[in-house]
């Protein structure tokens, strides 16, 4: 089920306090920024099946869509990190 655009605007308010609270420099305006959430969530959905696909049989077939995303959430941050 795709995120709903309430909770993409739960997710924009928390980003925006973050963003905020550090004082990162942003450039982009507040509806700019919710276009991103809303292209990210798109995407998202749309690649669902590539996704799905790109998990071996096995654990494709053991894992629960909850599980597939946390793994994949783990791979980005890991990402993130590494810069």
């Amino acid at each position: 089920m795709a995120v709903t655009d309430q909770q993409l605007r739960g997710l924009d308010r928390d980003f925006q306090e973050d963003i905020s609270r550090t004082r990162t420099p942003g450039t982009l305006s507040k509806p700019e920024l919710f276009a991103a959430w809303r292209a990210i969530r798109d995407w998202v959905t749309l690649n669902q099946p590539s996704f799905n696909s790109a998990i071996p049989p096995q654990a494709r077939s053991a894992l629960t869509q909850a599980q597939k995303f946390a793994l994949l959430a783990a791979v980005i941050t890991q990402e993130i990190q590494n810069g």
